[in-house]
């Protein structure tokens, strides 16, 4: 029997707007990690916020909606494709 198996729970944020702001949340969490003017500049303050957070995954909700994934703390962030629930 080899060693046992490593679950890793991938951390999920959201960026997205609230009163003229747009303002990044932990999934299913009311207090706000960071805000800004714009979409982009939550966006810019929220990759390096999240970095001590890997493993995570964050969802610009804008006009374009962007995903993005952090593995490690020393890695880059990768722009990932955006998964549609069945049916949707």
């Amino acid at each position: 029997m080899g060693p046992p198996e490593l679950v890793v729970r991938v951390k999920r944020y959201i960026i997205e707007p609230e009163r003229g702001f747009w303002v990044l949340r932990r999934s299913g969490h009311s207090k706000k990690i960071v805000s800004g003017a714009t979409a982009e500049s939550a966006k810019e303050l929220a990759l390096e916020r999240l970095r001590p957070s890997a493993p995570c995954r964050m969802r610009v909700m804008a006009g374009v909606r962007e995903e993005w994934e952090l593995g490690h703390r020393d890695g880059q962030w990768v722009q990932v494709e955006i998964r549609r629930k069945a049916g949707a």
